[in-house]
This record gives C-alpha cells, structure tokens and sequence, in this order.
C-alpha cells in the first residue's frame, strides 16, 4: 500500500466511524491523534530494538505516522486541531520532518515527546 492509499484508507474509516458515532469536528481530532500516538508508540518501541530483524519495518510504520499528521493537517473542516494546540501541532510535524531513515532512532524520543505535547495541548481544550 503505497502514501497515498494508507492516507485515503485512513480518511475513510474516520469519516465511517465519525458517521457511525456522531463525531464533531472536535472528536475528529481526537480520533487520528489516538491513532497517531498509537503508532508512534510501536515505532519508537522498534526504533529502539538494537538491531531490527526488518530494517524496513521502523521506515514503514513512519510513513504510516506521516499520513496521520497529514491527515490532521490536511482538510480543517474535518478534523483540525484547535488553534489553541496549533503551535504543539506545528511542533510535531516539525520533529518529524527532522527524522530520516539513518537518525529515525535518534529522532524517536524526539517525536514522541512532540506528539505527546500536542496530546496535552487538545485534552486541555476538550469540551466537558
């Protein structure tokens, strides 16, 4: 599954699940960015095995991390981050944009620690 597919497939099943569950714009964002800390988790737990049976393996599950950041950013009226998170968002994409296939180990922590910022960020803004 190339980009582009993960990314259409990925828009799919949010804008299924938004229908199924009524989700607002606000859930929307909480829905991918649930997503997106779930597989950054499992790429910084490959990212830290010393020597990977799949080399690939961290690569892909990156590429599959890029399409959820894309997917927040992408279309504002489905699901974009409250500007008051705007800033964390921007950070997020900007610790990843430092990550390459040599430095994905070394940018991990990195990403991590962004995404989980941007976490906090909506969570303090989610409507009681």
């Amino acid at each position: 599954m190339n980009k582009r597919e993960m990314f259409q497939a990925l828009e799919s099943e949010l804008m299924a699940d938004s229908r199924a569950r009524g989700l607002n714009v606000r859930a929307r964002v909480h829905w991918v960015s649930e997503r997106l800390e779930e597989f950054i988790s499992r790429w910084v737990s490959f990212c830290s095995i010393p020597a990977a049976p799949d080399a690939s393996l961290p690569s892909d599950l990156f590429t599959v991390i890029e399409v959820g950041a894309e997917l927040l950013g992408r279309h504002p009226e489905q699901c974009a981050p409250p500007v008051s998170a705007q800033k964390a968002y921007d950070d997020l994409i900007a610790s990843m944009r430092r990550v390459r296939p040599e430095t994905q180990r070394n940018e991990a922590d990195n990403v991590r620690a962004a995404m989980d910022h941007f976490r906090r960020e909506i969570e303090s803004k989610r409507s009681p």
